[in-house]
């Protein structure tokens, strides 16, 4: 069986890295159907990139069972540039961008994170862009993956829950509010935004893993 991975951060790590010695959802299912799980998903994208990038150049040769991680609506679309998002864009004249987060490259790249601040700052409705926000999320379901067959759909939301999905098995509750809810088990720095999938220690990896397991074998 074939396993592909869609979505933000909260799905982007297959092997958790030090200091987090325990295995990451993502590996547990590798592990669990003996596969090579793929993984398409880019930390700080939008649902956008999700649909565009990371899902349709993949539609004609999609793997059993398609899992996705959606994130909130305030992400803007790139097609190579990800993590441009309302408080970092807000936040982007404050910023030394010749020392912050070198590893985005965010601080190459003025002209791209000036636009996004002045449209957040002057544009963004955040009413009109949450009713696009599903509307998008409406289509995709209905229109795309619903014309699919022979391929499993199971939704995950990284923040909140957005849309009902049709058609596809869901996993409700954020995967955030879980990480937000966790009391580590034995270490109490598991607790750390830096965890693989921002999803810190053990048990919370063997939850999500259990979670997914039973919607792959419904």
């Amino acid at each position: 069986m074939r396993i592909g991975f869609y979505g933000d951060s909260f799905s982007a790590e297959k092997i958790s890295f030090p200091p987090y010695m325990y295995k990451t959802y993502i590996s547990l299912l590798e592990q669990e159907y003996n596969t090579k799980i793929s993984v398409k998903s880019k930390g700080g994208c939008s649902h956008w990139d999700i649909i565009i990038n990371q899902f349709l150049p993949n539609i004609n040769n999609l793997p059993d069972v398609c899992i996705f991680t959606w994130p909130d609506q305030f992400r803007l679309f790139h097609r190579s540039l990800r993590h441009i998002r309302l408080k970092e864009a807000l936040d982007f004249s404050k910023e030394d961008w010749k020392t912050f987060k070198i590893d985005y490259d965010f601080g190459l790249r003025n002209k791209i994170w000036t636009a996004a601040e002045m449209f957040y700052r002057h544009l963004f409705d955040p009413e009109k862009n949450l009713l696009e926000y599903k509307s998008s999320l409406y289509y995709f379901d209905n229109e795309i993956l619903d014309k699919i067959k022979n391929t499993k759909f199971i939704h995950m939301w990284s923040m909140r829950k957005e849309h009902d999905w049709k058609n596809s098995l869901v996993f409700d509750t954020p995967l955030l509010t879980l990480a937000e809810n966790y009391t580590p088990g034995y270490h109490e720095d598991e607790k750390n935004v830096l965890a693989p999938n921002h999803l810190p220690g053990k048990d919370l990896n063997i939850y999500v893993f259990e979670k997914i397991k039973e919607l792959i074998e419904k």
